[in-house]
Order: structure tokens, then sequence, then C-alpha cells
């Protein structure tokens, strides 16, 4: 009966060995599998042309002047007014983009074409757009955010801006009352 037992012991070793080697391998493989994941992020070059232009506009807040003892000349406005403009691919005179490898960005409609220098970096693209020296600017940056970036589309938030006001002013009799937040966003939709 020992024989049998030693037999079976080195039975089950061997498998418990090939057993922990295909596990080790299966490991791997996932992990490889899971880096290539990682590192599979859709790429910002190439030629890109405006399919639409959406621009978000909202005014949300109030307006008001209470005048003392008057009650009657009190006034309250509300502004709670919210709109988008899509301009589609057809108004747009085949505007758009290309990256290319070496860091150059050249932009494009049917009329004119200008070169600029871009990066790219966790889904935020960086376009250095070059004011002119003989005029005395500098060099404007707009950092833009990308969104829903696929091999064929993509999101670019060209414009982003957001001003609120909170005040309050009391003088001659009357307390002028001002709380409103106005944004406003341009987003380029294009597409490969």
């Amino acid at each position: 009966m020992a024989p049998f037992l030693l037999h079976n012991n080195n039975s089950l070793y061997l498998n418990m060995k090939n057993l922990l080697f295909f596990t080790f391998l299966a490991v791997i493989a996932i992990s490889c599998d899971k880096k290539n994941d990682n590192n599979n992020t859709n790429s910002i070059e190439g030629r890109w042309t405006l399919s639409e232009q959406v621009e978000n506009f909202s005014q949300v807040g109030s307006y008001s002047i209470t005048v003392a003892g008057m009650p009657a000349f009190d006034t309250t406005v509300v502004l709670d007014s919210t709109s988008t403009i899509i301009t589609s691919a057809d108004s747009l005179d085949g505007a758009g983009i290309e990256f290319l490898s070496n860091g150059s960005a050249i932009f494009f409609d049917d009329y004119d074409i200008d070169t600029t220098t871009y990066t790219f970096l966790n889904n935020v693209l960086e376009l250095v757009i070059p004011e002119g020296s003989e005029n005395g600017l500098n060099d404007s940056t707009y950092i833009i955010p990308v969104s829903n970036l696929t091999s064929n589309s993509a999101d670019l938030l060209f414009v982003e801006y957001t001003e609120s006001e909170n005040e309050v002013d009391s003088s001659f009799g009357t307390v002028t009352t001002i709380d409103y937040t106005v944004s406003y966003s341009i987003i380029w939709k294009v597409i490969k």
C-alpha cells in the first residue's frame, strides 16, 4: 500500500506543479491584456472635419430693486434662459483640423489654412496659436478638453465660460440685489 500512496503523491505533486504552471501563465496573459487595454487609447492624430458645432448658453438668477417706503416700486426680474444652437457641417465651410505626428496642427476650411503646434496628453489638447511678433502680441495657448474620443469621432470643448455675480448695493434708499450665473460653451464635434 505504501508504494501506491507514493505513486499517488508523485502524481498529485506533478498535477499540482502543472496546475500552478498553467495558473501562472493565465495570470501573465491576463496581466498583459490589462496592460494593452490601458495603453489602447485612441489617437488624436489624423484629419478631423467638423460634423457640427454646438453652442450652449445659460443665464440663471435674479435682479431685484427694493425702494424704501415705496413697495409699489419694488421689482424683481427672474433670469432663467437657456439655448442651444447647433450649426451643421453644411454651414461650417469644410472646417476642421489635422493633427500631425510631429506636433504640428493645421486648421483648414474652404478658404484658408493656418498652421500651429499642439500637445495631447490625458484627453487634454493644448494648442499654441501664434499671434505674430510683428504686432507685439504673444502666442496664445488654448487648453481644450477632448471627450468621446474614438478612432473616428471626438468632441472638442473649444470654449467654456462661466461668470457669476452676487452683489447687494444699498444707496439712496434703494436696495439692488444681483445674483446670477451666465454660462457659455462651444463644442466642436469632429469626425475622421
